[in-house]
Order: structure tokens, then C-alpha cells, then sequence
């Protein structure tokens, strides 16, 4: 938990010992049912004190950023800016390690961030942003475990080459504990929002293979943030 913690949030975690990655790998489904717990608690209170849905859906969405320093935000923009920036696989991995954000990248940011904001909005009339928050971002989370763990490497540097390949044993215990999670919080709706989220995980990860011969630790990133998104609309649109 605290190496999958110190890799996926900017809470600060004392480690010891070697650091694998990928056996920690697991435990992100459940780093994200924190980070959904602690976004959505912060939602209910704001609404509880008479705050708008707008305002606590922007709440929670900041809060979501500052936890985990825009990791996956900052993943997204790199991949969309790469995927169409260039023709040329090398060119587009040149382009997605450029600190530099493109129209392409912000684009991409800019949908997600109203998908997510809508999800959030709509859930405050349904199932409830707290149910909508925790389950999203686990089930984000344990797909980003299976485009890891199936899709090869695009480059042998990097953060997804530094984590390495995550066991089977760990994506199905990390997919496990996020499907046990989300039926405990939102019941039969747990179905549809997880096909969703591997819907776009698996969109993101073909896209990924055929632009540069598979995934690296950005397109990790934009795996979470489309299946978050395209969770929390479901999630909205279902409730």
C-alpha cells in the first residue's frame, strides 16, 4: 500500500526496503478508493453546507488533482499531443516525453475534466458523488493494471518500464477488490461502469499499440482518466 500510494499520489510516504512496483501494482484500486473517499466526503460536505452541485463537483475535482499532482492529467495531455502530433512512432514518443503541452493535449484535458465534472454534477442527483467518486476511480485504477499487464512496452525507459509488468495474481486481486468495492457502493450499476471503464481503457491501449507498439507510463495515465470519465457518465446517466 505504500509503494502503490507513493507512486500514485503526492502523499508523502516514508519507504524502506527495495520498492517493486509491480508487485505493489495490486494495491491501486484501493489507492483510488481513498482518493475517491477523500474527494467525495469533501463533496457531500460542501452540499451539506448549501454549496451548489457546480461547486462541489469543481471541489472534488481539485482535490482529485492536488492528491495525486495531475500524474495521470499530465499523462493524458502527453499522449493525446504524441498520438496526433506526428506520423512517425519515434517522433510521437519524442513528442509525448516533451514537458510541453500542445493543442492536442489540451484539447483532451479540457473534455475529460467537463466529462468528469458532468459525471460528478449528475451523480449528486443519483447514486450519490461519494458512491460515483470511489468507484470510478478504483475501477480507473484496475484497468490501468490490465493494459500494464497485456500490452508490451513502447520504450524501455520510463516510468511504466521503471514499475515493470504486474503478475495475473495482481490484476485479479486489484480487479477483485475494485468490483467487490463498487458493488458494495452502487449495487447492480457496478456492472455497466465497470464495461465502461474497460471500454475506454481497451480504446486507449489499442491506440496506444498501433501509434507506437504498445503502452508507456503517459498512456497508463490516459487509460485512467477516459475509463474514469467514461465511468462517472454512466454512473450519471444510469443512476
Amino acid at each position: 500500500m505504500a509503494v502503490a500510494t507513493s507512486l500514485l499520489t503526492r502523499i508523502p510516504v516514508v519507504l524502506s526496503g527495495d520498492i517493486d512496483h509491480g508487485r505493489a501494482a495490486w494495491a491501486w484500486p484501493v489507492v483510488g478508493v481513498g482518493l475517491g473517499f477523500a474527494a467525495g466526503v469533501l463533496v457531500w460536505l460542501v452540499t451539506t453546507f448549501g454549496a451548489g452541485a457546480s461547486i462541489a463537483a469543481i471541489l472534488g475535482l481539485a482535490v482529485l488533482a492536488l492528491m495525486t499532482g495531475c500524474i495521470h492529467e499530465d499523462g493524458l495531455a502527453d499522449t493525446a499531443d504524441g498520438f496526433w502530433g506526428a506520423t512517425e512512432p519515434r517522433r510521437k514518443l519524442e513528442i509525448m516525453h516533451d514537458s510541453r503541452i500542445g493543442v492536442y493535449g489540451t484539447t483532451a484535458l479540457v473534455l475529460t475534466l467537463i466529462a468528469r465534472f458532468v459525471g460528478i454534477n449528475e451523480a449528486l442527483q443519483g447514486t450519490g458523488a461519494l458512491s460515483a467518486l470511489v468507484v470510478s476511480a478504483a475501477l480507473s485504477r484496475a484497468v490501468m493494471l490490465i493494459s500494464m499487464r497485456y500490452c508490451t512496452l513502447a520504450r524501455l525507459d520510463g516510468l511504466a518500464s521503471a514499475c515493470g509488468k504486474p503478475s495475473a495474481y495482481s490484476v485479479m486481486v486489484g480487479g477483485m477488490l475494485a468490483m467487490v468495492v463498487s458493488v458494495a457502493m452502487v449495487g447492480w450499476l457496478a456492472l455497466p461502469s465497470a464495461i465502461a471503464a474497460a471500454a475506454a481503457g481497451w480504446i486507449v491501449s489499442h491506440l496506444a499499440t498501433k501509434k507506437i507498439g504498445g503502452h508507456t507510463g503517459d498512456t497508463l495515465g490516459a487509460t485512467q482518466q477516459t475509463a474514469e470519465a467514461a465511468c462517472l457518465l454512466v454512473l450519471a446517466t444510469m443512476a
